[in-house]
């Protein structure tokens, strides 16, 4: 559905696992991945 799209800067809140299937191929921002797998458990150093 995003694919391709720059999401960058844009407020994804705090999107589910079938939302995210949506984003694949977006561009995301270090700051955004990292808040999606905060939420999931995973830290990003």
């Amino acid at each position: 559905m995003f694919a391709g799209a720059d999401l960058r800067g844009a407020d994804l809140g705090e999107p589910d696992d079938a939302t995210l299937r949506a984003f694949a191929g977006a561009t995301i921002n270090p700051v955004q991945a990292a808040a999606i797998l905060a939420a999931r458990g995973i830290s990003v150093l």
